[in-house]
């Protein structure tokens, strides 16, 4: 008997009149809400391998700038993506870049409501990716239960014809996963878990120290684990099992696949653990999600400016996939300093998240706000909730 394959229930194309269809929903929003609370905000440093006591330490976290433990800035995926793969049955869909405006910290204990506009459909020329696809631009507001604003975010997506990028083939000549020795895998989770050293914590990062050109300190994560990406759907909160998983997928059938493994429908998501399921599509292999990488690069900045520094912006580009097995080395650079519009001493930080084939998979940009001796304040504090 010839060997079974994962296949999807539905194969879309994208004609005529499938997009004009998705115009249509142009304007639509999505609403979502979720607590923050010390177990939320745990859970999610811990699955993304942050061991910042500013989010985990209470007695830590009352000494600093906040006077409270606070959340990091990607602990506002858990409560939305800040997109929806919606419309388009049975076309594939991947986040290619997301830009966050942070404007206020996020407390323990927040409620906090997102709001997403689905506002723009890009039309694509053919790519090395595949033939006709299309690129749509979400765009969210944030707030909290005080009705403060505290971030706005646009997300890209790219959505393609399965059957197209298995056409393509691209990335199907890489050896995945990556062929470690168990010295070099050795070394490079020694190198993963140097991660605690690395955070500066209340150290401040003062802005006349530092230099155009300046490295700030690398962060390595990998070889990238099935087990990590379980870790991020966990921190996620969106493990729906039995009815509550199947009920959707009898709604929408394109949202699962059959798989042989277990004879049963699996969640597209099955795709990010599973190295025939993503094989369907045109991969040589599972691949991680674009805000778990993001959410890695921010803490990266994080850990390298300290507590009093606030990220005021980071915006990333998803250009290539990471693959289970590939190591990623988060590598900042800054670019510029200046005062910015608010009056805040800022530096400008182009970052390049490098894979073992010393690809960037992720190029970004990002304004950080520095504390200047200048100041009597630093920008965290300044942002800090009056009691």
């Amino acid at each position: 008997m010839a060997e079974q394959k994962p296949r999807w229930a539905v194969e879309g194309v994208l004609s005529d009149e499938m997009l004009d269809r998705h115009r249509m929903r142009l304007g639509r929003t999505w609403e979502a809400e979720g607590l923050l609370d010390r177990s939320a905000i745990d859970i999610f440093a811990r699955a993304i391998g942050d061991s910042n006591p500013l989010w985990q330490d209470p007695a830590y976290a009352a000494s600093g700038p906040y006077g409270a433990p606070i959340a990091p800035p990607g602990a506002l995926y858990r409560i939305h993506l800040g997109n929806a793969m919606h419309g388009l049955r049975g076309v594939m869909g991947y986040n290619i870049g997301t830009a966050w405006e942070l404007l206020a910290p996020v407390y323990e204990g927040d409620t906090i409501h997102a709001s997403i506009v689905f506002d723009e459909i890009e039309e694509r020329d053919e790519s090395r990716f595949a033939q006709r696809s299309i690129i749509e631009h979400y765009r969210g507001d944030w707030t909290n239960q005080r009705g403060e604003l505290v971030a706005r975010s646009h997300v890209r997506n790219l959505r393609v014809e399965r059957s197209s990028t298995r056409r393509k083939g691209r990335d199907t000549k890489l050896e995945v996963p990556h062929p470690w020795s168990d010295e070099e895998r050795l070394g490079l989770e020694q190198a993963a878990a140097r991660e605690p050293e690395q955070i500066r914590g209340s150290e401040p990062l003062w802005w006349e120290d530092v230099e155009e050109e300046t490295a700030l300190e690398p962060l390595v994560k990998g070889p990238l684990r099935m087990w990590d990406m379980i870790c991020w759907f966990s921190a996620r909160a969106i493990l729906n099992g039995y009815s509550r998983s199947i009920r959707g997928i009898l709604d929408t059938p394109a949202l699962g696949m059959l798989h042989p493994a277990s004879n049963a429908r699996e969640p597209i998501e099955i795709v990010h653990v599973d190295n025939e399921a993503a094989r369907t599509a045109g991969l040589p292999g599972a691949y991680d999600l674009g805000a778990a990488r993001q959410s890695y690069q921010l803490q990266s900045l994080i850990h390298a400016v300290g507590d009093d520094a606030w990220v005021k912006h980071n915006s990333c580009e998803y250009r290539r996939f990471v693959y289970l097995g590939d190591a990623m080395t988060f590598r900042n650079t800054v670019t510029r300093k200046f005062v910015d519009e608010d009056g805040e001493h800022c530096i400008e930080v182009h970052g390049s998240v490098f894979n073992q084939r010393r690809e960037d998979v992720m190029p970004s940009r990002s304004v950080i706000a520095l504390p200047s001796r200048e100041e009597q304040t630093t920008p965290a504090r300044r942002r800090a909730r009056a009691s």
